[in-house]
């Protein structure tokens, strides 16, 4: 039997409301079942809106662990590590690197007794940093210029956020794929700097939201990419960001939003003209839904950023760590809770929770 515990739910609230450490005993694994220990878990802020329940995904409230309401475990990204494995296992040993296969797995907990097929082998060569965030940043940044529009070596893609996570995927994963990216920032102190990191990830231009917003910077943007296009815009803002990101598109270009930063705005303002005329085309991206309508595309997409980890084609954004003891912590876990309550509550950055 395995001691373990786990940050979960019965109600939907505010996270300093409703989370509340659950400990609980597993069993050693049987037959096709892996028992995993969690390494690093991520937190991301579709975590944080399941929790509050606004998040249109939410995990299955149970009592598998023995709670006394059925619960949810809070977290969908983590890394783990294998403890045991089942009698028919074979796709893995003691010892090996894994992440979840679908979201939902629930990976704020120290270990979890599952099905060997619930999640993925990792190869050795990543880094703990690349394999504790490769499930979700990474493959957005790669389905986003991939799913959506055929781009070829000298196209262009347009993006807000350009200094997040993702963002910072993209330009990368652009300029391995011979593709020209514009990053959009808010003006700030350091702009120098940030355009130099940008920069030097790949970004051909880096330009900032009020001339993102000048109409008459269009004209700057046209000389730059000359005879080619720009067929691609991401966007994670929407409102104002967004309208003027579907400005610089080509004939037949794309506009696709994965995620609302402006919740003032949730809007995206594309004229009929541009509809018929200039034939452009919004979509939305959700990684979620992707994942659990083809659980394949996420092996293959994996398979095709740890080939650029391996060559080191891409750098790994770097995210905030904190340490938990697991040893160190009391029988009713409230250590677990308080540092999961400090990285929930850290908004400067992507923060994790890395176990000990």
């Amino acid at each position: 039997m395995t001691s373990a515990k786990a940050i979960v739910y019965s109600e939907h609230g505010q996270v300093s409301d409703v989370l509340h450490t659950h400990s609980y005993t597993l069993a050693d694994p049987q037959s096709n079942e892996v028992l995993i220990l969690t390494v690093v878990a991520p937190v991301n802020p579709a975590d944080i809106l399941q929790v509050i329940g606004t998040y249109p995904a939410r995990p299955e409230k149970n009592t598998k662990l023995g709670t006394a309401k059925p619960s949810a475990v809070g977290g969908n990204e983590g890394l783990f590590k294998v403890l045991k494995v089942g009698s028919a296992v074979k796709h893995f040993k003691t010892g090996d690197w894994c992440i979840p296969r679908v979201p939902g797995l629930g990976t704020w907990r120290s270990h979890i007794l599952c099905d060997s097929h619930d999640v993925i082998p990792l190869p050795s060569f990543l880094s703990l940093d690349q394999a504790a965030t490769i499930g979700v940043n990474p493959l957005t940044a790669y389905q986003l210029l991939t799913q959506f529009v055929y781009l070829k070596k000298g196209d262009w893609v347009i993006q807000n956020a350009g200094n997040s996570a993702v963002g910072k995927l993209v330009t990368q994963i652009a300029r391995v794929k011979g593709i020209n990216s514009i990053s959009v920032v808010r003006n700030r102190d350091n702009l120098t700097e940030l355009v130099e990191e940008l920069t030097a990830l790949g970004a051909t231009k880096v330009i900032t939201d009020e001339q993102n917003y000048d109409e008459s910077f269009q004209a700057t943007i046209s000389e730059w990419v000359g005879d080619s296009k720009v067929r691609l815009a991401l966007n994670c803002v929407s409102g104002k960001s967004a309208s003027a990101l579907v400005k610089k598109l080509s004939k037949g270009g794309f506009v696709v939003t994965y995620g609302l930063m402006d919740q003032s705005d949730l809007n995206i303002n594309i004229s009929i003209t541009d509809y018929v005329f200039k034939q452009i085309t919004s979509t939305g991206y959700w990684l979620t839904a992707n994942i659990a309508a083809n659980p394949q595309l996420k092996i293959d997409t994996l398979d095709e950023i740890c080939k650029y980890y391996e060559k080191g084609l891409v750098v790994s954004p770097p995210f905030k760590k904190v340490l938990y003891k697991l040893a160190e912590d009391d029988a009713k876990g409230s250590t677990f809770l308080e540092t999961m309550l400090r990285v929930v509550g850290d908004k400067s950055g992507k923060q994790a929770l890395l176990f000990e």
